[in-house]
């Protein structure tokens, strides 16, 4: 329903806005844009299937990148493998100054309704309770997706499945992707 209440032209660039369908730009060697259906083949079954996750294959750095999206106010920032390089002397060669490429995705409201009320359910009493412990209140996100049958389409006993979080819900620090395969 909220798929076709928004509409092809506006999911499209917002998933596009997340860094879905692309390489982060995070400068590892072989980094892969995962897949997504070209926006010129979308079809109604597109608009109502992205908003669940179908039709789109994320590598885990998109996963945490686009989540840290969301416990960034709404703001997509180019992740940084390394914080700094140092020479044999302990000379500083190069030091990450925490203003890389970044880009808003989503309204500062937006984020924090939904790392506040809904993720943060998703750990206090939903699919992600199992991380309700330690002091940091947590926000997260559950999902299992399908993987794809050799014969063609989706396995219906194959998946993979994951869970995002981050903490604290009020001023995020850090985040943990979680994935088991199969």
């Amino acid at each position: 329903k909220v798929g076709l209440e928004l509409g092809a032209d506006r999911i499209y660039p917002t998933v596009t806005g997340f860094g879905f369908g692309k390489p982060t730009g995070s400068g590892l060697p072989g980094e892969l844009g995962g897949l997504m259906t070209p926006f010129k083949s979308w079809s109604y079954y597109t608009v109502t299937s992205v908003p669940m996750g179908q039709e789109i294959a994320a590598t885990p750095l998109q996963l945490v990148t686009a989540f840290n999206a969301i416990a960034n106010d709404g703001v997509w920032v180019k992740p940084q493998v390394i914080d700094g390089i140092t020479d044999s002397d302990g000379k500083v060669l190069y030091e990450y100054d925490g203003h890389g490429p970044s880009r808003r995705v989503i309204s500062r409201e937006t984020a924090r309704t939904l790392i506040g009320p809904m993720m943060s359910g998703v750990v206090l009493r939903g699919t992600g309770k199992s991380a309700n412990f330690g002091v940091y209140p947590k926000a997260g996100k559950t999902g299992t997706a399908q993987k794809a049958d050799p014969q063609g389409g989706f396995s219906s006993s194959r998946f993979v499945s994951s869970f995002l979080c981050t903490a604290p819900v009020d001023d995020p620090k850090i985040s943990v992707l979680v994935l088991v395969d199969e």
